[in-house]
C-alpha cells in the first residue's frame, strides 16, 4: 500500500492506493482535518498513520465484497449464519457496535475462514480455538478484544445449539479467555506540568488540559457540546459521546455506563481557555463563510473549518508532541489514568474518585488505581501500629513539643509572638 497527500476545498487529504485480492487498484480518500496552508508537515505524519492503520485493506476487500458461497442442500455456511445472527441483534446494539460487528469483525471473520468456510453444523470446537489463536499471534491483540470477537462467536452458536443446528453447545469446550492485567501509565504532577509547557500554543492544547484535568475518555470529550457548560453555575456536564469508525460519525446520549453522566465543577483556568476557544470558532465561521462545516456547530472541539475533531486525530497529535519535546511515550487515554493518580497523591478517596472519573463500579476503579494508593497504605500501618500499642511517636509532634519547650523558656507564649519575634 502506498500513498499520497492531495488538498480539496482548502483541506489536506491522506489517499491511499491499494490493490485487492482479484488485482483491481483502488483509492480511498481521508479528511485529516487540516487546513492548506502551514501544515504540511502535519498532515504528513497523519498519512503514515493512515498507512499503517489501513493496511488491512490490501488483499482483504474481494473478501468482503464478495463472500465466498457454496451449495449443500439442507446445510448453513458459518460465516453466513454469523451474518444472520448480526442482523437479528441489530435492534439491540448501538448504531457504533452494530456497524464494527457488521463491518469489521465480519470482515475479520472472512479474512481467517475464507475458502475454508465451514459449515455450521460441521463446526468443531478447535475451529474457535484456533480463530482466537489467530488473532492474539498474527493480529497481536489483547485478550481484551477477543472477548469481544467472543461476543458475537459464543451467542451464535448458542442460539445454534438451542435450534438444534447442533448436537451440542461446542463453545462449552473453548478454554476461558483470561483478561490480562493492564499495566497503568501515567505522568505525575512534575511530568504535567512539563507537558502543559510543551503543549502551549498547540492546535490541541486546551483538549489535553480538559483530559488530564477531568479524566475524560476520548468520546466524552469530542462529544462535549456548548450547552453542558453553565458559565453561570461553573459547572461542566458529561451526557453525550461521539465515537467514530472508519470514517463514519455516531452521535449517541447513551454514555459507557449510567455512572458515566455526571456534573462536575468548572475549573477556573478551563473556563477562561474553553471562552477564549469560543471566541476562536465565532472568528473561523466568519472567515470561512459558506465553506464552513455547520453540522457540527454545538460542539466544542471542531477544526477551524467546522469540521469534527476525530478522536485519532488527537490521538496522533498528541503523540507528535511528546515525540517533538522528547517527552515519555504514553497513550492519550493515559491521561485520564495521570488524573486519577494525581487525584490519590493528593488524598482524595477512591470513592470519589469513582465518581470524578464516571465508573460504574467501585471495584473497577480500586482494582485499576489501588497500587497506586500509597496513601491508604501508610493510613494502614498508622492504624496497626496504634492497635499494636506502638509507642513510636510522630516526628513531626515531637518536633511542635520541643518549640513549645523553648518558647516557654524564652517567655513567648503564642506563634504570633514568635513570629513578630523573628520579624525584628
Amino acid at each position: 500500500m502506498t500513498g499520497s497527500l492531495s488538498t480539496r476545498n482548502g483541506l489536506w487529504y491522506c489517499v491511499l492506493y491499494y490493490k485487492t485480492i482479484d488485482g483491481q487498484h483502488k483509492q480511498k480518500w481521508i479528511s485529516t482535518g487540516l487546513k492548506e496552508r502551514g501544515n504540511k508537515k502535519e498532515a504528513q505524519f497523519i498519512l503514515q498513520q493512515k498507512l499503517e492503520e489501513y493496511s488491512h485493506l490490501e488483499n482483504e476487500e474481494r473478501l468482503i465484497d464478495k463472500p465466498i458461497t457454496k451449495n449443500n442442500e439442507g446445510k448453513t455456511y458459518w460465516l453466513d449464519w454469523l451474518q444472520n445472527y448480526i442482523t437479528d441483534i441489530k435492534d439491540s446494539l448501538s448504531p457504533h457496535v452494530y456497524h464494527i460487528y457488521s463491518g469489521t469483525y465480519m470482515r475479520i471473520f472472512r479474512l481467517f475462514w475464507g475458502n475454508a468456510n465451514p459449515y455450521l453444523e460441521d463446526l468443531q470446537t478447535e475451529d474457535i480455538i484456533k480463530f482466537y489463536d489467530y488473532l492474539k499471534n498474527e493480529r497481536k491483540v489483547k485478550n481484551l478484544t477477543v472477548k469481544h470477537y467472543s461476543n458475537v462467536i459464543r451467542p451464535a452458536i448458542k442460539r445454534a445449539y438451542k435450534e438444534k443446528r447442533l448436537k451440542e453447545n461446542i463453545y462449552d469446550f473453548v478454554p476461558t479467555i483470561k483478561r490480562e492485567k493492564s499495566k497503568v501509565s501515567f505522568y505525575d504532577q512534575t511530568e504535567l506540568e512539563q507537558l502543559f509547557k510543551a503543549i502551549k500554543g498547540e492546535k490541541i492544547e486546551l483538549p489535553v488540559k480538559m483530559l488530564a484535568s477531568y479524566g475524560f475518555r476520548r468520546s466524552e470529550l469530542i462529544g462535549l457540546r456548548w450547552e453542558a457548560i453553565d458559565f453561570i453555575n461553573k459547572t461542566i456536564t458529561i451526557n453525550h459521546k461521539v465515537l467514530v469508525s472508519e470514517k463514519e460519525v455516531f452521535l449517541s446520549d447513551t454514555l459507557k455506563t449510567a455512572s458515566s453522566a455526571r456534573t462536575l465543577p468548572l475549573m477556573p483556568d478551563i473556563e477562561k481557555d474553553l471562552l477564549t476557544w469560543k471566541k476562536q470558532i465565532h472568528k473561523n465561521q466568519e472567515y470561512w463563510g459558506k465553506s464552513y462545516n455547520n453540522a457540527y456547530l454545538n460542539y466544542v472541539f471542531v477544526h477551524e473549518t467546522g469540521d469534527l475533531m476525530y478522536p485519532d486525530y488527537l490521538s496522533h497529535a498528541f503523540q507528535k508532541v511528546l515525540k517533538k519535546n522528547n517527552l515519555r511515550h504514553i497513550r492519550l487515554h493515559d491521561l485520564r489514568h495521570s488524573c486519577a493518580s494525581l487525584l490519590l497523591a493528593k488524598g482524595i478517596p477512591m470513592k470519589e474518585i469513582q465518581d470524578w472519573l464516571g465508573h460504574s463500579d467501585y471495584n473497577v476503579t480500586a482494582n485499576t488505581y489501588s497500587h497506586l494508593d500509597f496513601s491508604a497504605k501508610i493510613q494502614s500501618a498508622e492504624k496497626i501500629s496504634a492497635a499494636l500499642g506502638s509507642k513510636t511517636k510522630n516526628p513531626t509532634e515531637e518536633k511542635l513539643k520541643e518549640l513549645e519547650t523553648k518558647m516557654k523558656e524564652m517567655g513567648i507564649s503564642s506563634i504570633d509572638d514568635l513570629l513578630s519575634l523573628l520579624k525584628k
